[in-house]
């Protein structure tokens, strides 16, 4: 298993398994760079349950973190007991991740938020939904008001995150488009000296907005909104809502 990059295992049973499972990897995987140990149903976090979802706690993220520094993408959705701290910790060990889902973590919000762009982490993809309960809207007003954030973000989740309002996503959602464009008007100033252009250039990044119907109805009749900014915000970042 020492040259294994890529591990997907969902469904954990119980704590001694996950217990085992991450120490092997730790052990044995130095050179991993994809692990997804997500519940085998994220959802399930929603039910109240305190047992539900305790397999992976702070501790053993902290153990896999550190003996795998290669990870680039690492999906821990579902498992309830970690909390921001544990992550923050375990952060710091991996600097190359690029994607992070922690759906239905419910114990995880704004202070994860402040870590990924402290450690400045080139984060592409970020899955936060689901029942989040811990993240608002100064975690996400900081999250896309991040230079590192917005140069390299191009899909965020936030299904679900029912302490979001449509104040606190409107403004973010405008300081992201207003640096946007800027990076946009910014790049067609150095292309007009070259021939070549960059395919990614044409790519637009997407943010889902769904689960929360309040939120939901606004991002799908933002296009009649009365401010020309938050109007035309459409055109440069894809809001799904459904």
């Amino acid at each position: 298993m020492n040259q294994l990059r890529i591990l997907e295992i969902r469904g954990i049973r119980n704590i001694l398994e996950c217990s085992s499972l991450i120490s092997t990897i730790a052990n044995t995987c130095p050179y991993l760079r994809k692990l997804d140990i997500s519940t085998s149903d994220p959802f399930s976090s929603n039910i109240n349950n305190d047992n539900n979802n305790l397999y992976l706690t702070d501790a053993l993220l902290y153990e896999l973190t550190s003996q795998c520094p290669n990870l680039e993408i690492l999906a821990i959705g579902g498992h309830n007991q970690l909390t921001d701290n544990g992550v923050a910790f375990a952060l710091q060990y991996i600097p190359k991740l690029t994607k992070f889902n922690v759906q239905g973590c419910r114990n995880i919000g704004d202070k994860t938020i402040n870590t990924i762009i402290q450690y400045n982490l080139p984060i592409t993809e970020l899955r936060f939904g689901m029942n989040n309960i811990n993240f608002t809207d100064n975690g996400l007003l900081n999250l896309l008001s991040s230079s590192i954030i917005q140069s390299n973000l191009m899909y965020l989740d936030l299904y679900g995150c029912r302490k979001l309002t449509i104040h606190g996503l409107e403004t973010s959602l405008l300081i992201w488009y207003t640096n946007l464009q800027q990076y946009k008007d910014t790049k067609d100033i150095v292309s007009t000296t070259t021939t070549l252009h960059s395919s990614s250039s044409s790519i637009i990044p997407k943010i889902y907005i769904g689960g929360i119907p309040l939120l939901r109805n606004y991002v799908q009749d933002i296009s009649k909104h009365t401010d020309t900014r938050i109007m035309n915000i459409a055109s440069t970042i894809q809001i799904l809502a459904h």
